[in-house]
This record gives C-alpha cells, sequence and structure tokens, in this order.
C-alpha cells in the first residue's frame, strides 16, 4: 500500500522532529504535517480520490481539538477515503489506550516521541 502520510501535532517542534522521522525511515519523503486539527480534516475533505491511502500519525491532547475530536468529526464527514491512524501521544492514560480500541481504524499507540523504530514496525505490517 502506499500511504499519503499527514502528521497532526499543535506542537511545532514535535510536527519537525515527527517528519524527520517519517523520512528518515523510508515511510514518505514528502509527509504533511499539520499543527492545527481543522485545517487537516480540511486537507482530507479535499483530497478524496479513491486512489488515495491516507495514515494519520495523531496527538490526543491539541487545545483547539483533541485527537479524539478529530476522530470524530473525520467519521461524521463520511468521506471516501481509506485512512489508518497511529495515535503518538505523551499520555500515559490507559484509559486513552483502551478508548483507542473502539476505533477500527487506530492501528497502533505509540508514546512520543515517534521514533524510525515505530516507523519501520508500520512499514513491516504492509
Amino acid at each position: 500500500m502506499n500511504f499519503e502520510i499527514l502528521i497532526i501535532d499543535d506542537d511545532t517542534s514535535v510536527l519537525y522532529y515527527h517528519e524527520m522521522m517519517v523520512i528518515e525511515s523510508g515511510l514518505s519523503l514528502h509527509p504533511k504535517c499539520f499543527n492545527n486539527p481543522t485545517i487537516a480534516l480540511e486537507y482530507l475533505n479535499s483530497n478524496q480520490d479513491k486512489s488515495t491511502e491516507f495514515l494519520i500519525f495523531l496527538d490526543l491532547n491539541m487545545p483547539k481539538m483533541s485527537g479524539w475530536e478529530f476522530l470524530e468529526r473525520l467519521r461524521k464527514l463520511d468521506l471516501d477515503i481509506f485512512y489508518k491512524v497511529v495515535i503518538v501521544t505523551s499520555s500515559l492514560s490507559q484509559n486513552d489506550k483502551i478508548k483507542s480500541q473502539n476505533y477500527s481504524e487506530i492501528e497502533g499507540f505509540w508514546e512520543k516521541p515517534l521514533t524510525v523504530e515505530n516507523c519501520l514496525s508500520f512499514l513491516e505490517k504492509l
């Protein structure tokens, strides 16, 4: 599968670091980074192409819209796209980890920071 990679995190330094890890791992040479989840939703909405599949690295704790709110809004948009989500968070809450199991689109729940090894482990699943 050839995924277009989206990284969503409100912290620009984390975005930059995660972008470098994705590139270094070979998962994508040009991941799209968003520090505003609303703009990421708009991007997904405007790129409904059945041949494009998205892998979204998503932070949970963001001030304007949490990762959970992002997922719910994405579901409500009912877009004609294929996407998978990996939660990349600093949250140590077991409740968040348990909650993630209720979302079929969530492929992983990883602690920050994203690493090359994380990205390579995802590549092995494909």
